[in-house]
């Protein structure tokens, strides 16, 4: 689970810088006086990275959640099932050591 949310924050990280150079090319070129033409299209090439980054990052964090989710249960099951046994085993004991009437 901590290796997924790890590869999940280095996605985002990696995702991130790519957004950072997409929108300091665009601020180049609108600093050259780039076309206003090119410049809607490179917004609307960095705005779609934006939105697929962030679809990408969203559905790694759920996937991540999901399988810590689904390990916990799973974890948690056993150990509720150790414990009742536990008791029950307590139980017959305490009731081997009590006085027959």
């Amino acid at each position: 689970m901590v290796s997924d949310l790890k590869q999940t924050i280095e996605n985002a990280k990696r995702e991130a810088l790519m957004t950072t150079e997409i929108i300091g090319r665009i601020e180049a070129r609108q600093r050259n006086s780039v076309e206003p033409k090119e410049s809607r299209r490179s917004i609307s090439v960095a705005l779609a990275t934006l939105v697929k980054a962030h679809e990408s990052f969203a559905e790694n964090v759920e996937r991540s959640l999901r399988e810590g989710n689904r390990q916990f249960q799973a974890e948690l099951s056993t150990a509720v099932q150790l414990l009742s046994g536990a008791i029950k085993n307590l139980g017959d004991v305490i009731d081997d050591f009590s006085p027959r009437r």
